[in-house]
């Protein structure tokens, strides 16, 4: 569990509260939850920060012979109040990843996310989103 309190930079007041669990509920299956709230804006160092957001999911693990840890999850997250034109405007998005641990440095994270209301934006409609991280550890 996790969390933060505080004026993010010492520009316009910012307050921010975070919370964050996650919990194995099997040796290899977690589950996941995080909830976020936040007053940045108008003079803050937020450039479209929604003011609320929640998140979910699960998680898979995968222990190689080399104790190298990887891990596929699939999770849901819902953005409130993202600064638009349209008031309590919304984002949701459905993301699936593999970490996949290549070396004891290493990992390799291609990710897929279904991006609806990007930004907050309905118009915009349903973006597919691809990427691929590496992550260097040491």
């Amino acid at each position: 569990m996790g969390g933060s309190v505080g004026n993010r930079a010492g520009v316009g007041g910012v307050r921010n509260f975070y919370l964050g669990v996650d919990h194995r509920v099997a040796p290899k299956v977690g589950v996941f939850g995080r909830y976020a709230l936040s007053n940045s804006g108008t003079g803050s160092l937020s450039f479209g920060t929604p003011r609320m957001s929640y998140s979910g999911g699960v998680q898979v693990r995968r222990i190689d012979a080399e104790d190298h840890i990887s891990a596929w999850s699939l999770g849901f997250s819902q953005a409130f109040g993202i600064q638009t034109d349209t008031p309590l405007a919304t984002e949701r998005v459905i993301e699936t990843y593999y970490r996949w641990q290549w070396t004891q440095h290493i990992a390799i994270t291609p990710d897929f996310q279904l991006v609806f209301g990007s930004g907050g934006r309905r118009f915009k409609g349903t973006q597919p989103v691809f990427s691929l991280r590496v992550n260097f550890g040491f």
